[in-house]
């Protein structure tokens, strides 16, 4: 899995578009920043995603300007981005920007339901990361000073994640009405 894979297909499944403009999406939206994608792994992406026929593109001749190829997603491609998704949001990495990044995308891929079971998922992973670095350091002899302050960096941000998630969960979870996220039916 490729995180300019799971962002083109996700721009791509709000709307058909050409390269240039899904690059300049990204960059308006922000989210290369903290995915480190550049132009030229948005055009690897919609290469290689039009091999596998996740996307299909048209080549639209145009009257002032130069032809292009406007792409947009196929059915299959729509399954694979919406599975992408769902791994990126239950899947604890080091990094958290891949689930941020899959958040961004959930509208109209994922049932309140499957959203909430995805939240106590991940939520669930990275309590067990939790516990496996603190069974690691039970037995283990005085840590150098700069290792210490790193496990407890790592520990109060594994925490913090939990402790926003669930309130992500019971704000979801709790008040249907407020939420901003467009569930599927």
């Amino acid at each position: 899995m490729s995180i300019s894979d799971m962002i083109v297909l996700g721009e791509l499944n709000k709307h058909p578009t050409y390269g240039y403009e899904l690059c300049k999406a990204i960059k308006d939206k922000g989210i290369h920043s903290h995915s480190g994608i550049k132009m030229p792994s948005v055009y690897k992406s919609l290469s290689k995603l039009e091999k596998k026929e996740y996307i299909t593109g048209k080549r639209i001749e145009g009257d002032k300007n130069p032809s292009r190829t406007v792409y947009q997603l196929s059915d299959s491609g729509y399954l694979y981005f919406a599975d992408l998704v769902k791994k990126s949001i239950i899947t604890y990495r080091k990094t958290r920007n891949e689930f941020w990044i899959a958040l961004n995308y959930i509208d109209n891929i994922i049932s309140k339901e499957e959203f909430i079971h995805i939240l106590r998922e991940r939520i669930s992973n990275i309590k067990n990361e939790l516990e496996k670095i603190m069974g690691k350091l039970l037995g283990a002899e005085k840590l150098p000073l700069q290792i210490e302050y790193m496990v407890k960096m790592s520990t109060k941000s594994k925490e913090s994640e939990i402790e926003v998630l669930q309130e992500m969960l019971e704000s979801i979870t709790n008040n249907a009405d407020s939420s901003t996220i467009t569930f599927k039916k």
